[in-house]
């Protein structure tokens, strides 16, 4: 990108330099990819210079600027950690970025919930707690309420996806418990969550390239692949899945899983690629 506006990090942690003019300033950023095959990607950004308007917790769709606040409770699993997003709001036009990184939480009731410097919050005992997310001088807050159930099955979203070649895609991984709620636990991280291909067949070499850790994936070439996941509130995992959930196409039925089961279970996710 353009250093008079901004530098951006190998891990892609963009900082914008003050030196930018104030309102809004387009410039670009190539994305490299270390997988022989894989296209460069040029990313248009919108930096935006102004005052930080207000903040929103888990806003409820990824607009420009969001319309409605974020929701007033989120629904936390005993011992399964749950992250919060928060976007801010700046300018005059009350563009929104996600603000995460730079903001603090707390917890009200650390009895009931904690919640770390990246917004992980992790439920102790049932009941609730307010959490609080600051940025600058703008803050908002959310109820967390966290309950005893019971995980069942993991399942990988959208079930299906078709992509064209060097397109990427994004696994979702929803854990749902014996009292009807899910929890995302997509970014869970590689202690407790990792995605492996059971299947990675494409026209001369595998069809897509997987993050094990975050289930992002690249799109190499036209074929087929099956993305599956283990998921363990605890312990770090691998294929074998001991002691853990994995998703799995084998039962695609939606009846619960008896009582205590820790196995194979649901969806996993079917990948296209296009030439």
């Amino acid at each position: 990108m353009d250093n008079a506006y901004g530098t951006i990090t190998p891990a892609g942690v963009i900082t914008t330099a003050m030196t930018a003019p104030a309102g809004t300033t387009r410039t670009t950023i190539t994305a490299r990819s270390s997988v022989m095959g894989v296209a460069p990607l040029l990313i248009t950004l919108d930096l935006v210079r102004g005052a930080l308007n207000n903040v929103i917790i888990n806003p409820p769709a990824a607009t420009d600027v969001p319309t409605v606040p974020g929701p007033a409770t989120v629904g936390v699993n005993l011992g399964i950690p749950a992250p919060l997003y928060v976007v801010g709001l700046f300018g005059a036009t009350n563009r929104a970025f996600c603000v995460t990184q730079n903001t603090s939480f707390t917890s009200a009731d650390m009895t009931k919930a904690t919640v770390d410097s990246a917004g992980i919050i992790t439920g102790v005992a049932a009941g609730n707690s307010l959490i609080t997310a600051t940025a600058g001088s703008r803050n908002d807050t959310i109820s967390a309420t966290v309950a005893m159930a019971v995980p069942r099955f993991l399942e990988l979203n959208p079930g299906t996806v078709s992509l064209a070649a060097s397109d990427i895609g994004q696994s979702r991984a929803l854990l749902r418990f014996s009292d009807g709620t899910q929890q995302d636990v997509s970014f869970a991280g590689a202690a407790r969550i990792t995605y492996f291909t059971t299947a990675n067949t494409g026209t001369g070499g595998p069809a897509i390239f997987l993050d094990t850790v975050n289930g992002d994936f690249n799109a190499l070439r036209a074929g087929t692949a099956t993305i599956d996941a283990c998921f363990h509130p605890t312990a770090a995992l691998s294929m074998a899945c001991a002691g853990g959930l994995r998703a799995s196409t084998a039962d695609t039925s939606m009846v619960p899983a008896p009582a205590g089961m820790m196995g194979t279970r649901n969806y996993s996710l079917a990948v296209t690629v296009t030439p």
